[in-house]
């Protein structure tokens, strides 16, 4: 029998936050022998019980796992975008503080460069403010599935050709 450990860490991008886990499981061997036959396997009747996680159970932790790293690597990605468009912003801005007493108001061109900066910072606003909120979901959906994770899955029991049989079942285990 194999104990599941996921480890967590803490990802910081810009000034957002979010805990993520690592992709990574440690399996520590419990019982010598590795296989058992199934009748002598003890299995839980409920996702918090006694005994070993069934090969249903173990699918469902894969699963798990897995939509974790998913939804990793879709908060990382955002983050990329958010921090671009945060640069653009800060940019604009800056020019628009900057030029706000230098622009030629007897220039028709002068204006309409700074005009259109303003705009721009108006139309990227409400994309910035859509990407934040989406990250959030995003960030919600993780720390979801990692609670269920961390009571179903981490620390819990299992045996190895039962292991074997859920990777088999759904085509990969926890290290992909």
């Amino acid at each position: 029998m194999k104990k599941i450990i996921i480890l967590l860490a803490f990802i910081f991008i810009g000034n957002f936050s979010v805990e993520c886990a690592e992709a990574g499981v440690l399996g520590k061997t419990l019982r010598a022998g590795g296989k058992a036959s199934t009748a002598s396997k003890i299995y839980r009747n409920a996702v918090d019980g006694e005994g070993a996680l069934t090969i249903a159970m173990l699918e469902r932790c894969i699963i798990k796992q897995h939509n974790l790293g998913k939804i990793e690597t879709d908060i990382t990605d955002i983050d990329k975008k958010i921090t671009a468009m945060e640069q653009e912003l800060n940019q604009i801005k800056a020019y628009v503080d900057d030029n706000a007493d230098k622009v030629d108001n007897t220039s028709q061109a002068a204006i309409d460069i700074y005009n259109g900066k303003i705009d721009k910072y108006q139309e990227i606003v409400p994309a910035f403010t859509n990407m934040i909120e989406e990250r959030n979901g995003q960030v919600t959906a993780y720390q979801a599935i990692s609670v269920e994770l961390e009571k179903q899955c981490v620390g819990q029991n299992y045996y190895e050709d039962d292991y074997q049989k859920a990777v088999q079942n759904i085509g990969y285990g926890f290290d992909k």
